[in-house]
């Protein structure tokens, strides 16, 4: 749908090529030429005016516009940019319009925090705002419905063979899974006296509206890892956190022979962990000075707090464990419904469809401190 400066633009140059064409064959404009032409003033006059009505509204689509990011606080700023005029002549004109927000993974560099300059929902850099769908590899499906595989530890293993000998057998469970896509929603109703009087607020409300979605989907990350068949199971001491995610991350690497990249920690438990003291000298068992504050890690593994896992939970996870799927980018939809237009008032929609699977649990720790 063309834009209302590409609408004006277009009745002004047929009015103008209708014009020439009359002066062209010098003559008078007939009685059907001269309402034409009046007729297409008046339509150009009229989007003039809802043009400018839209501009009220510049402040608020100017934060809306940093919404794009390249942490896992999703928006690509590129998309949010082409979005500012269609959502800024919804609210203020009423009408309809659709955009899709790109989303880009998590920097692995800053794990557990939006990197520097990203402008993502307007987080500060160092904020613990984190998305757990960058916990595995992103991937894009055309299909409502994706098959996926899960596949258990292999058991043998290549080993020195005599030549002609049979080679030794590796074996594993492989298993095939049909899920559907879930969607995620939400809406909110703003008015047009509303974004004109306190944007700035409207922007914030926007903000908000979007952080709910990340936290759906943090829930949802969760739970799919927690139903999960397969996933190692360990315990610990809620004295002796450290003593548990050594343990785990030990034993993880004696399954597979390698270390889990991440973990995943309630803030409190974080909290725990960087507070302890060693007993007898008093003094912290990490440095608050140079243990990272704004992207923890521990024993060298980067750490993801959010307080959408409970306390006394701890994730020890390879980002091979499993595979988060999106059938489209976050859409955002501003339109007036039912008795909305005569009330000055325009709906936003936030959806997105998406599927976090586990593929390997195995390669999943979950730590339960007591």
């Amino acid at each position: 749908m063309a834009s209302l400066k590409e609408q004006r633009a277009t009745a002004l140059k047929s009015a103008r090529a209708l014009a020439e064409y009359v002066k062209s064959e010098g003559r008078d404009f007939t009685e059907a030429e001269q309402a034409k032409v009046d007729g297409l003033m008046e339509q150009a006059a009229e989007l003039k005016s809802r043009i400018d009505a839209a501009k009220p509204s510049d402040d608020l689509m100017a934060r809306i516009e940093g919404l794009g990011g390249k942490s896992g606080e999703p928006f690509d700023p590129e998309a949010a940019r082409n979005a500012k005029a269609a959502i800024t002549e919804a609210i203020a004109t009423k009408s309809s319009r659709q955009v899709r927000m790109g989303r880009k993974a998590l920097d692995a560099a800053s794990v557990g925090r939006p990197p520097e300059g990203n402008q993502a929902f307007g987080a500060p850099v160092g904020s613990a705002a984190v998305s757990l769908r960058d916990l595995f590899p992103v991937q894009t499906v055309e299909t409502p419905t994706v098959r996926y595989y899960t596949v258990g530890q292999l058991t043998g293993g290549p080993a020195i063979t005599a030549e002609g000998a049979l080679k030794p057998l590796i074996e594993g469970e492989v298993t095939a899974h049909d899920a559907a896509m879930v969607k995620l929603a939400g809406r909110f109703v703003t008015t047009t006296e509303f974004v004109e009087d306190v944007a700035n607020v409207a922007a914030e409300f926007m903000r908000q509206a979007l952080f709910q979605m990340v936290r759906a989907e943090n829930k949802l990350v969760l739970d799919t890892m927690q139903a999960a068949s397969g996933v190692i199971a360990a315990t610990g001491d809620a004295a002796k956190p450290l003593d548990a995610i050594a343990t785990a991350l030990a034993d993880q690497q004696s399954l597979h022979g390698v270390t889990p990249e991440l973990l995943v920690m309630n803030p409190a438990d974080l909290a725990a962990v960087r507070i302890a003291r060693s007993t007898g000298s008093g003094e912290f068992v990490l440095n608050p000075l140079t243990s990272g504050a704004a992207a923890p890690a521990i024993f060298g593994v980067p750490v993801l707090s959010t307080p959408a896992l409970a306390k006394g939970t701890i994730w020890a996870a390879s980002k091979d464990a499993g595979t988060f799927y999106e059938r489209s980018a976050l859409t955002v939809t501003s339109m007036p419904s039912n008795d909305d237009f005569d009330h000055n008032r325009v709906t936003t929609v936030i959806e997105e469809r998406v599927l976090p699977v586990v593929t390997q649990p195995s390669k999943l720790t979950k730590i339960t401190l007591s």
